[in-house]
């Protein structure tokens, strides 16, 4: 549990490892938001069980948990679905979720710009413009 970033051990003391393990599992890396009241078919009950998402929801109602992504692809692999994503119009939790980057890495990289455009083709190079000899007249 020592392993765990300090916010998710307190998660952990009130819902137990396994249930804390689940919910990383259903959001990795995104930011996810405790509500003071969860509904049954809330999709943090529906991840953890409605008893543990309403003790979680009892102990940080209104608290942004930042999640642990899983690195079950290369980063090369991971980028690259992200930036598909970006271009393709999603959202950043969208993006994370294809990614499994993180909320931050995506956001950064959605902010710079570093995925390519979406069209049609690939853009091709200006022609080159010819260039005045310097002993013509």
């Amino acid at each position: 549990m020592n392993a765990l970033p300090a916010q998710l051990r307190e998660v952990a003391e009130i819902i137990g490892l396994a249930a804390t393990l689940r919910l990383i599992e259903a959001r990795p890396g995104e930011r996810v938001f405790v509500p003071s009241h969860v509904a049954t078919d809330h999709w943090l009950a529906v991840a953890i069980g409605v008893p543990a998402a309403r003790a979680l929801s009892d102990r940080m109602a209104g608290v942004q948990l930042v999640l642990p992504t899983s690195a079950y692809r290369g980063a090369r692999g991971a980028r690259r679905a992200c930036d598909d994503a970006l271009a393709s119009g999603a959202t950043i939790n969208e993006a994370v979720r294809a990614s499994g980057l993180t909320h931050r890495a995506v956001q950064w990289r959605k902010a710079n710009k570093l995925f390519p455009p979406r069209h049609a083709g690939p853009a091709l190079p200006a022609p080159p413009r010819p260039q005045a000899d310097l002993f013509d007249d």
